[in-house]
This record gives structure tokens, sequence and C-alpha cells, in this order.
């Protein structure tokens, strides 16, 4: 939801949005423990990043990962957000 924060993946730190879009694009189809802060609420939820891919930029075809909702997504930095 909006202004939750994801504090943990797998009980790893997360400080910065990159070492977060890191653990999701490095493990699609494997569950993964997030550690999510809302507010003063703390809670962990399991996640697993599906697959697919999409056309770029120059038509080029890439492989992304990201929650099943898409809520949770991993794109390079020139991609539009869904």
């Amino acid at each position: 939801m909006p202004g939750d924060r994801v504090e943990t993946v797998d009980g790893r730190y997360i400080r910065y949005w990159e070492e977060l879009d890191a653990a999701i694009s490095a493990s699609p189809g494997r569950t993964m423990r997030f550690g999510i802060r809302r507010g003063i609420e703390a809670e962990e939820r399991d996640v697993t990043p599906a697959r697919w891919e999409r056309h770029g930029p120059l038509n080029i075809t890439e492989t992304v990962a990201g929650s099943e909702s898409r809520r949770v997504s991993s794109f390079p930095r020139w991609a539009s957000l869904i």
C-alpha cells in the first residue's frame, strides 16, 4: 500500500530501492519473505516474483520480474511503471 516500506527481504535489511530491485530481479519464481513496515505496524509476507517478457525501446525483448499483482516490480530504469 502507499506508504509501506519494505525493510527486509529473506532476513536481509533493505536500505535502498536498488537493493530491493536486485533481490526481486534475481528471484523470479522463488518465494521470498518480505518484512514490511506500515506506520508503527510491522508484518511479514511471502512474495513470489513472477517472470514475464516484454518489448522495450528499439523492440528489445527483456525478461522482468515482479509480484503477481505487479505492485512490486523490478524494471529497468527506462521503463514506465504500471
